[in-house]
């Protein structure tokens, strides 16, 4: 036998002898590797025997021997199998009255892996076992062998669930032969319920659960936490609607994300249609129908009841189904249906009105055209569609031409549209048909005048009023100053006449005579013996008009001689005379012309001479008078007069402003100078070349008071006169 002493260069033997009582003793021990003993200890204990060869024992594998004296062999109790779980712990013991306790992991396991009482096995995962043994000084007991088993952990497996809110849930977990517990929390320690089936309360809101599986052998499982997922009832909203008699109807629920059922109870289980909208079929009394909501995860919501309100038909009364009207002119459509709304289409088919009213007024038409009225209740029904047919009559066409005339003078208008009716009017919305016919004959007009005409058809459609216009050139305008003229047997007349403008004058020879005997301003007649007459016209060259004809009279008379003989009272007067006028013989013809030399200051017309305004002199006073015109002879007729200073000097001069004697007046005296003393003999005044010039003032102007003065006068002749002279203011 051997033990490898581990602190030599070769193998320690030593070399081991049976004893009777079943052990060893050591004879001898070397260090040899042939096997050989060597040395000469012996001790008690274990040995472990390295393989070696042996005389006594040939090869071997490890070997265990005791070596120790005779003694009493421990007794120990433990319990020869152990059950555990996978990763649990284990505590092995033994009860003995042994010193000293060792464990193996083997029968003939040499080192031990624990010495103790109790051996605390961990997190042990599968079946194994152990072999204890006892030693009490040199004797140890047989070794006891103890199987520890490893239970599995038991597995649970669990599912969701899914209810609907105020539902329970039924919660169901599997584990093969294993008791299953609820619990309300992964710590919880009060079980909730022992089964494989757990029923909930009422949920209303998701809950979580967990569930753990205990097998036969103890082992409990993890807690699995499962869910009671709480679904919400579906909301669905819907509405009462309403329908018409002999429709379908809408109804439309709202429910988002779920499917809508419809059914025609409250318990049916038949599902009419599946839809947020469902079209009835058609409808003749009001129905119930019901509708409910499915969500993805099947909960229902309550049915719900929604009525369909049936409603009767409005009635509509069309009152004309034709209407007939002109092109143009606006058609009114009618249409009665009381207590409702009447919509007016272009089409049978057509969904937007045209417009809305018991009137509907059509314009613009040129062709036939139908349309269709709908009344519409308050409740939204609609009656049949009913058709109007609007025919549209073509309006005549009518031509017409205008006319130009001279002022005075009528037109004739014509105006065509074949086969109907022409009706002239002085207004363009006058009512009173002045004529009816294709020519309309004006009165006399004086100025530019309009009328108009339309054509009216058999259907009694009328055109457009027409305007047709006159349009009156004003005539031209005569002027003559004198119409009547006087002539002299035997001489002509010069007529005149003046036009307005760039018009002429024509001249005729009667009021009716329509080629004009001259043209011009003047006229000079033939001559003439008897008494005539002419008419004068002004004239437009470009228009023809004529103005109102001007009638001239000429009047012939037979020549006269003139009375002329005349003469003056005196053949002399002096200065101090009056004026004296002629004396005219009976019938003397007026009309004449007085003349005489110059000096003498006589009137043309009458004659008269002013003494004081002429000269001194000899006078032949000639009359002359002719007038061809009133068919007078020339006359002639002279006589004598004189004018003589005969030196007479007024006495007195009253300057007082009533222009009255106001001179000293010394004309025709022939006076050279003139010198005006005071009553002291002092000259106040003098003047050369004297005539009229003093009337009471001095040499500077200055008025000289009442009183008489004294005159010296030296005349051209060299005469000499003195006096006096009284100022009376």
């Amino acid at each position: 036998m051997g033990k490898n002493d581990g602190g030599y260069q070769n193998d320690k033997i030593w070399n081991f002898a049976l004893t009777p009582d079943g052990g060893f003793i050591m004879v001898g021990d070397t260090n040899s590797a042939n096997g050989d003993a060597i040395g000469n200890n012996s001790f008690y204990g274990y040995y472990e025997l390295w393989p070696g060869y042996s005389e006594w024992f040939g090869t071997f594998d490890n070997w265990i021997i005791k070596l120790g004296p005779d003694c009493e062999v421990p007794q120990l109790t433990t319990a020869t199998s152990v059950d555990t779980c996978i990763g649990g712990d284990v505590t092995l013991t033994v009860a003995t009255t042994g010193q000293k306790i060792n464990w193996y992991v083997s029968a003939d396991a040499i080192t031990p892996v624990f010495t103790g009482a109790e051996l605390v096995l961990t997190n042990i995962t599968a079946d194994t076992s152990y072999w204890v043994e006892v030693s009490n000084c040199r004797c140890i007991s047989p070794r006891v062998k103890v199987a520890v088993t490893v239970n599995p952990i038991p597995v649970v497996t669990v599912n969701d669930t899914a209810v609907c809110a105020g539902n329970t849930a039924m919660l169901t977990a599997a584990s093969a032969g294993n008791t299953i517990n609820w619990y309300s929390s992964e710590t919880a320690t009060a079980v909730l319920f022992t089964g494989e089936e757990y029923s909930t309360p009422e949920l209303f809101a998701t809950t979580s659960y967990w569930a753990e599986a205990v097998s036969p052998e103890g082992c409990t499982s993890q807690r699995v936490e499962t869910s009671a997922v709480v679904n919400a009832v579906p909301l669905i909203t819907v509405q009462d609607t309403m329908s018409c008699l002999g429709n379908t109807a809408v109804i439309t629920a709202i429910s988002e994300g779920n499917t809508i059922n419809w059914y025609n109870s409250a318990t049916s289980t038949e599902i009419l249609y599946t839809g947020s909208e469902f079209t009835t079929p058609i409808l003749s009394t009001t129905t119930n129908y019901w509708v409910e909501a499915v969500s993805p995860q099947g909960c229902v919501s309550a049915r719900t009841e929604v009525a369909v309100t049936v409603n009767t038909l409005p009635l509509l009364t069309v009152a004309d189904t034709v209407i007939t009207i002109c092109e143009g002119t606006p058609a009114v459509l009618s249409a009665a249906s009381a207590g409702n709304t009447i919509n007016w289409y272009g089409s049978e088919t057509a969904t937007q009105p045209l417009a809305t009213g018991n009137e509907f007024i059509v314009t613009g038409l040129s062709v036939n055209r139908s349309y269709w009225a709908e009344a519409i209740s308050p409740e939204g029904c609609a009656s049949a569609k009913a058709e109007i047919m609007v025919e549209v009559n073509a309006l005549p066409t009518i031509s017409a031409q205008g006319a130009a005339v001279c002022e005075g003078s009528i037109a004739t208008l014509t105006a065509f549209s074949a086969g109907n009716t022409i009706n002239w009017y002085i207004a363009q919305n006058d009512t009173a048909i002045l004529f009816s016919g294709t020519e309309f004959i004006t009165p006399p007009l004086q100025e530019s005048t309009s009328y108009w005409i339309e054509a009216i058809s058999p259907e009694g459609c009328a055109t457009a009023r027409t305007q047709v216009t006159v349009t009156v050139t004003a005539l031209p305008v005569i002027t003559a100053s004198n119409t009547d003229f006087s002539i002299c047997s035997g001489t002509t007349a010069l007529l005149s006449a003046t036009a307005n403008g760039s018009n002429i004058i024509a001249w005729f020879d009667s009021e009716t005579a329509t080629t004009p005997i001259a043209t011009g301003t003047d006229y000079i007649t033939p001559v003439l013996t008897e008494e005539a007459s002419y008419w004068a016209s002004a004239y437009n060259q470009q228009t023809q008009c004529f103005s109102g004809k001007v009638r001239f009279t000429v009047s012939v008379n037979n020549n006269v001689v003139p009375v002329v003989t005349f003469s003056y009272q005196q053949s002399s007067y002096c200065y101090s005379s009056n004026d004296p006028s002629p004396v005219l013989a009976a019938g003397f013809t007026q009309g004449g012309t007085f003349s005489s030399a110059e000096g003498l200051a006589i009137d043309a017309a009458t004659g008269s001479i002013t003494i004081r305004d002429s000269q001194p002199g000899d006078y032949l006073v000639v009359y002359q008078v002719s007038n061809p015109d009133i068919c007078l002879d020339y006359g002639r007729f002279e006589a004598h007069v004189a004018i003589e200073s005969c030196d007479v000097v007024q006495r007195g001069i009253s300057p007082n402003g009533d222009q009255f004697n106001h001179y000293f007046d010394l004309t025709g005296m022939g006076v050279m100078k003139l010198s005006i003393f005071n009553r002291y003999g002092v000259e106040v005044y003098n003047a050369s070349n004297y005539v009229k010039e003093w009337q009471g003032q001095d040499n500077k102007g200055n008025e000289l008071p009442t009183g008489t003065y004294f005159y010296a006068i030296t005349k051209n002749n060299g005469g000499q006169l003195t006096g006096w002279v009284y100022i009376n203011r």
